[in-house]
């Protein structure tokens, strides 16, 4: 199933787009129509009718969206239909919404339709903006706390909304096995404030409801614009202007609700922590299950290892939940292994990097790199470099690199994952009840791992064969299909030769290729070679090989 690749920093323009897995770190816009099983990365992807099994991307503008999973930050389209759940976590802008399940932190929705049964209307919305109801007597939006703080404490909730055909609305508070509440007869079409004020003294958990009441059978709906609970017996949510209009005291701060919301989970609603995680801009950062095209389980020092990272004065080992970093002659320098980052963007800019290492301790570094000072620290045993001044080219691509401190007393490192990421802050991993490191987020899409990888080398396997595509005098050409498009002309490794059609072998040959959107043209140089178009010549890989486009 082919993948197709847009790294960071590319825009890529089509009329429409099929595929099988779809990666965009960058930009692309689909003017008609997408199609992929699966649509993922940290870029911008925008299309006219967008289709696929799962979706997990920073943003996503379309008309229309048909999937099964949706996972995104922010999120335009006209209509949404999501089979089994939505995930936004920034902003959800629709005009309508179709799915079981809807969390996310902040939006703009004109309805939302539930796809769990024509009796079954209800959504638990974190953030949630509308309720409605068809043919059940009953719908509610609501949020728990935890009571201990606010135990001997009065508090008030209130609600602002507009109503369409809705019988009343109630907001309430649940105490027990009791219920405390409040209902206001609705106005259809203005906006009403319904409040209540109530004294903590219970230790059970509490629950804060906006109730609706409908006529069975009609159709409803109660836009919820505003909901607040705050000490005191008095509500400041709203007020009435000189013609008797409520309206919002303060306007929202988007960017302090959406850092609340992100302590907690967007499925369950249970509190999580600061677990908000940045982007990554490594790639193959997850050592517990690495990419690893070469193949092997142990590489020598100054060599590329598992894809992406180059050994310096280091052996690495692939070892089971991590890589094992042995370093060598530490009298000089540092071992570590690197990675050198195209186009990030990062000098002049906060940025941080963390590594996590199998034991549980996660060492980190945080500062600006310039183009004449590299960033780097010694923690105890562990070394964390961010390098934009080493060499001229690397003010593009930076070296990253983590490894053994030349003054450590250790033998090995055993790296579990590194991150680099833009600000001051780690996002890496948290600290659980025991104490204990562990890493915020799940491990990566390997196929969205791999593809990336691939742009900068891609596995020949034994016994590979490639067609030929022309013949001259001195040069045999042949199109070898590629997953991406490389990140530029690679160099191929490897034992190749060429056979023709009477199974004879011909050796002798210079190899130059040239990288092209779906594949790479392979130029096989032999002065008077002496092979025709009749000899049906084959490009034949002997042992594994490579082409390798790496930085």
């Amino acid at each position: 199933m082919k993948t197709v690749y847009i790294p960071t920093g590319t825009e890529v323009s089509h009329m429409n787009l099929a595929t099988g897995h779809l990666v965009v770190d960058g930009s692309l816009t689909i003017t008609g129509t997408l199609k992929a099983k699966t649509i993922g990365g940290r870029g911008f992807v925008e299309a006219g009718t967008v289709s696929a099994d799962g979706i997990r991307v920073d943003d996503l503008k379309a008309v229309s969206v048909t999937c099964r999973r949706l996972y995104a930050k922010r999120v335009e389209a006209s209509q949404i239909f999501a089979s089994e759940g939505i995930d936004v976590s920034c902003f959800l802008g629709a005009d309508r919404v179709v799915t079981p399940r809807l969390a996310m932190a902040l939006s703009d929705i004109d309805e939302v339709t539930g796809l769990s049964g024509a009796d079954r209307k209800r959504l638990i919305l974190c953030g949630g903006d509308e309720l409605r109801g068809r043919k059940s007597r009953y719908d509610n939006f609501r949020q728990s706390i935890e009571p201990s703080t606010y135990r001997g404490l009065k508090l008030t909730f209130s609600v602002l909304y507009r109503s369409s055909n809705t019988d009343w609305i109630a907001v309430s508070k649940n105490v027990g096995s009791s219920d405390v509440s409040t209902r206001v007869s609705n106005t259809q079409g203005k906006f009403e404030l319904a409040t209540i004020s109530v004294a903590v003294s219970s230790t059970a958990a509490l629950g804060f409801f906006a109730v609706m009441r409908t006529t069975k059978g009609a159709q409803t709906g109660i836009d919820l614009i505003a909901a607040k609970l705050e000490l005191g017996d008095h509500q400041t949510l709203a007020h009435q202007d000189e013609d008797g209009n409520w309206v919002l005291n303060d306007p929202p701060d988007y960017a302090l609700q959406y850092a609340l919301c992100s302590l907690y989970s967007p499925i369950t609603g249970e509190w999580i922590g600061n677990q908000h995680s940045n982007p990554n801009l490594l790639d193959n950062w997850y050592f517990a299950d690495p990419i690893n095209q070469r193949g092997q389980s142990e590489y020598a020092p100054t060599k590329y290892a598992i894809d992406r990272w180059r050994t310096v004065r280091t052996t690495l080992q692939a070892a089971d939940g991590y890589v094992k970093l042995v370093p060598g002659d530490l009298s000089a320098n540092n071992g570590y292994i690197s990675q050198r980052v195209e186009n990030p963007d990062i000098i002049g800019k906060k940025v941080t990097i963390s590594a996590l290492t199998a034991e549980g301790r996660l060492y980190t570094l945080t500062g600006t790199p310039t183009e004449k000072t590299a960033l780097a620290v010694y923690t105890g045993d562990v070394f964390l470099c961010v390098d934009c001044a080493y060499l001229p080219e690397y003010k593009n691509s930076p070296i990253i690199a983590a490894g053994v401190n030349r003054n450590a007393n250790i033998s090995e490192l055993n790296l579990v994952a590194v991150k680099l990421e833009f600000g001051s802050v780690q996002t890496l991993a948290h600290q659980d009840e025991d104490g204990n490191w562990v890493l915020n987020d799940p491990p990566p899409n390997k196929a969205l791992e791999l593809a990336k990888c691939q742009r900068y080398q891609l596995e020949v396997p034994a016994g590979s064969q490639a067609v030929c595509q022309r013949i001259l005098s001195n040069v045999i050409s042949f199109f070898v299909p590629t997953p991406v498009s490389l990140r530029a002309n690679p160099k191929l490794t490897g034992d190749f030769s060429i056979r023709t059609g009477s199974n004879n072998t011909h050796n002798g040959f210079t190899f130059e290729c040239f990288k092209k959107p779906n594949g790479v043209i392979i130029n096989c140089t032999k002065t008077t070679h002496g092979i025709t178009i009749g000899d049906s010549p084959i490009l034949v890989c002997g042992s594994a090989g490579m082409l390798d486009a790496n930085l």
